[in-house]
């Protein structure tokens, strides 16, 4: 899912697998705090991360914002992709609202996708929850286990079982599109701030960048 970003970013000066800490105003811009972290000062910063995590960010220097964060706590999602070598659920192409799953959806019943089977199982944010902290493998077991009884029937054995936990899956709802203060060119967006989905993400950071952009534009004219 992070390919656009990927191509996107191909001709920037981007820093991957880097943690801000925290950052800190300076008389000419931002500098940012973390191992590993640039020491440049920066015109500006905009924080694009979950909503508990942009909450201990901005504490310090942008309490109203902060708040805004805290307003919008997410709920986690464990993900199970499921592969078999033979066809499975009698066509049935998606599930919700079954037992432990969300939603389950069959990728082979998406249009021009591979035809091996494989299927998507989400499971829900209460299920997630209560087995935040357990193991990938127990995990992946249990969502097998849940598809087959939603399927009611016997699944053939797979031929891989994975499993994956987004802690910050199912955003809040803060109800503003973006956050933006010109003043300190202190930023925030996020699918947070406006519902869980991916749409909102994106939506989210496009408001903010025309935010930015005019605020620019004014300047310099």
């Amino acid at each position: 899912m992070n390919a656009p970003v990927q191509a996107m970013s191909a001709a920037l000066p981007v820093a991957w697998s880097t943690r801000v800490d925290a950052f800190d105003p300076t008389s000419s811009g931002w500098r940012l705090r973390g191992e590993g972290v640039d020491a440049s000062t920066f015109d500006g910063v905009v924080v694009a991360v979950p909503a508990e995590q942009a909450e201990a960010l901005l504490a310090v220097h942008a309490r109203e914002f902060a708040g805004r964060a805290a307003s919008a706590p997410s709920q986690p999602c464990w993900t199970a992709l499921l592969a078999f070598p033979a066809p499975a659920g009698a066509g049935v192409d998606v599930l919700r609202d079954a037992g432990a799953i969300g939603w389950a959806c069959r990728n082979a019943g998406k249009p021009g996708r591979d035809p091996l089977e494989t299927w998507v199982v989400q499971a829900t944010p209460e299920w997630s929850t209560t087995h935040l902290e357990d193991a990938s493998d127990v995990v992946a077991g249990a969502l097998l286990r849940a598809l087959a009884d939603a399927l009611g029937s016997h699944l053939p054995t797979p031929v891989l079982v994975q499993a994956h936990r987004w802690r910050y899956a199912r955003a809040g709802n803060a109800g503003d599109g973006c956050l933006w203060d010109p003043r300190t060119r202190l930023g925030v967006c996020g699918d947070w701030l406006l519902g869980p989905r991916v749409e909102c993400a994106w939506q989210s950071g496009d408001a903010l960048a025309e935010r930015i952009l005019a605020g620019a534009g004014a300047t310099s004219g």
